[in-house]
């Protein structure tokens, strides 16, 4: 292990003044970015802004979780200069103390695809994905260059995989379209909303509740008889707390209950085109006033759409 990383998991804390101090005032002290960076609320939804909420929530749980305060506060000075409106290059490896030569070849092929997507407009065309995709790619290459979490690597690996192909896809020309003068058009299916189902969530808790786990049961065999869908699984808040706080905790509620489907055996087929969302206090089910506790707006909709063919009218349901 580099010697950089040797001194990432000695606990922050210095002398100040004789005094041993704190975690938070030693990141004030030897972390200074992270500290200023962690609890900023960005917005916006330009390709840099996406990768400023990336680059922070990757410094914030490095720091909190694994006690990995250098790359944490790289992580946040990447961040910084994303949310200034100037998006960073993905890392180079050769510049990591990587000791596999594989990984690093491997490493170096993935950055090629990347930047030449990011120079065919990504971040333009697909500003979200393209940012997914640069974010864990670089969580990959520092955690390649730790080199003992294995799932960590692999959870990195197949994140920047799975976005870059999606973000192929976006890129993708649309086909030209053919068509025959003696042939009759015929209008393809559309998609159309099949069902909605309301979970609720307790007060300040991202955690599913007896009734709520109850609720996740019955929807996975209902999902479990339909085919050719699309789930949709949206966060929400009430109006209780920072903008920025509701849009986490929505964040962290759809994430809940899109690992509750998958672990309680959603089909694989049906994984694949699980997207979560988070609306956080933007999109209330009742209108309150600002600072009101209201269960109905504490929330996740999971979201069905199907296709339909031509002339039929879809029976969209909710539950709650």
């Amino acid at each position: 292990m580099a010697f950089r990383k040797i001194l990432t998991y000695a606990t922050p804390f210095v002398l100040v003044g004789g005094i041993a101090a704190t975690p938070a005032s030693a990141a004030n002290l030897l972390f200074p970015d992270y500290a200023a960076f962690k609890d900023e609320a960005i917005s916006g939804k330009s390709f840099a802004a996406y990768l400023a909420r990336d680059y922070q929530d990757l410094s914030v749980y490095e720091y909190q979780e694994m006690y990995d305060y250098i790359d944490a506060e790289i992580y946040a000075e990447r961040g910084m200069q994303a949310r200034a409106g100037v998006a960073p290059q993905p890392f180079q490896p050769d510049d990591w103390d990587i000791d596999s030569a594989s990984a690093r070849s491997d490493l170096k092929s993935a950055r090629r695809d990347l930047v030449a997507a990011l120079n065919s407009g990504a971040g333009t065309i697909a500003p979200e994905l393209a940012a997914e995709a640069q974010s864990k790619y670089d969580c990959w290459v520092e955690q390649q260059e730790e080199g003992w979490q294995t799932l960590h690597i692999a959870r990195c690996r197949e994140g920047f995989q799975t976005a870059m192909a999606d973000l192929h896809k976006a890129m993708m020309p649309a086909e030209p379209k053919v068509e025959s003068k003696t042939e009759t058009k015929v209008a393809p299916p559309v998609m159309e909303e099949l069902a909605r189902h309301v979970i609720y969530f307790d007060f300040d808790d991202a955690s599913l509740n007896a009734t709520g786990q109850t609720k996740i049961t019955k929807i996975v065999g209902d999902l479990s008889i339909q085919d050719d869908i699309e789930i949709y699984v949206e966060g929400h808040a009430d109006r209780a707390g920072p903008a920025d706080y509701n849009a986490k905790l929505a964040k962290q509620r759809a994430e809940t209950v899109r690992a509750e489907l998958i672990r309680h055996g959603l089909e694989v087929s049906k994984v694949d085109s699980l997207r979560t969302e988070s609306e956080g206090e933007t999109d209330p089910a009742v209108q309150t006033a600002d600072g009101v506790r209201e269960l109905r707006n504490r929330r996740v909709e999971i979201v069905v759409k199907g296709t339909i063919e031509p002339g039929q009218t879809a029976s969209a349901t909710t539950v709650n």
